[in-house]
């Protein structure tokens, strides 16, 4: 066996031992003042007062994860997502980390660098995500952790769809590799609006216009006042000979957002 092997092999037991230890994967351990102040003005979405409260912290002590964990995620709220990034990495570093800060250390790691467009950097980040949380449900099937299992797989449920986006953002050469995974993440979780509309306005993009439809349809039945999911139903129906449910469905994205010129445009052609 290999060293990524071995390591992935030794990250596992340590999440399983965890949860088994715990019952959960958010144990919480002791939290200095300035962390507990910090999450507090985080709340309040006080984001600056939260970042110097969690710098404090680390004037405080260097090794608290906690700090680096809140501070990055205070980072990524304010857009600054190389401060982010600089915090998650010294977080994934440290040996004292709670089970569920590896993986939102991960995940907010992996977005930080699809934000800034770094995407080879993201791909990669979810993709460790996917390898280590599929391995994870293995180990964690094999102990009847229900609990676990559940968390892994919204984990892997939102690894698919985030490298899914990553792919559709990188244009019409690397849709299969978007519809793939956004197929993924449905699999999982089939209640999902963002992977639903994603993947249909894709096929939309595509000219897919019948496999558009379904898709679409689920995110409206999940979330029902998204002007765009309308609009590209409406277009899908179109091109697929519909047109009185294409009309339908653009009026209701001009009722939605009836200063949209683009939508108000298609819906004059198709009336008139």
């Amino acid at each position: 066996m290999g060293v990524v092997g071995f390591m992935k092999k030794l990250f596992v037991l340590f999440l399983l031992l965890h949860i088994s230890i715990t019952g959960n994967l958010f144990a919480q351990d002791f939290e200095s003042y300035d962390v507990i102040q910090g999450k507090r003005f985080f709340e309040k979405r006080d984001y600056i007062s939260a970042v110097a409260c969690f710098s404090n912290a680390l004037i405080q002590n260097d090794n608290d994860a906690d700090a680096y964990f809140f501070r990055g995620i205070t980072y990524y709220t304010l857009n600054k997502y190389n401060d982010a990034i600089n915090d998650f990495n010294r977080l994934l570093r440290m040996r004292n980390i709670k089970a569920y800060q590896i993986y939102d250390g991960w995940m907010y790691r992996s977005k930080s660098y699809m934000n800034l467009g770094n995407y080879e950097e993201a791909i990669n980040g979810f993709t460790e995500i996917i390898i280590f949380t599929t391995e994870n449900i293995i180990g964690a099937k094999h102990y009847n952790l229900t609990e676990a299992i559940k968390l892994f797989n919204e984990t892997l449920e939102e690894a698919y769809y985030r490298r899914g986006t990553v792919f559709y953002t990188m244009g019409t050469s690397y849709f299969n590799n978007a519809e793939n995974d956004f197929k993924e993440s449905l699999d999982i979780n089939p209640n999902q609006f963002e992977a639903n509309h994603s993947l249909g306005v894709m096929y939309v993009q595509s000219k897919r216009y019948k496999e558009a439809i379904s898709p679409l349809i689920n995110a409206l039945q999940i979330y029902n006042n998204y002007a765009s999911t309308y609009f590209n139903l409406g277009i899908a129906y179109y091109y697929i000979g519909e047109e009185e449910n294409a009309i339908k469905n653009i009026e209701m994205a001009v009722i939605i957002e009836p200063n949209n010129i683009r939508y108000k445009g298609a819906l004059d052609i198709l009336i008139n």
